[in-house]
């Protein structure tokens, strides 16, 4: 099974720096990025 690190490559660092570990499975992760997706699209916002 492949890791979110593995899948997002660079983008993988911004889920560490919000808590959520990248080398998890991503089937263990999916439910915590919909918790925090809108914190996450604000960051992404803010990077471009």
């Amino acid at each position: 099974m492949r890791t979110l690190a593995e899948i997002l490559g660079p983008l993988a660092n911004v889920l560490k720096e919000m808590g959520i570990d990248p080398f998890s499975p991503v089937s263990l992760v999916m439910p915590k990025i919909f918790t925090i997706a809108p914190k996450l699209a604000r960051k992404l916002g803010d990077a471009s």
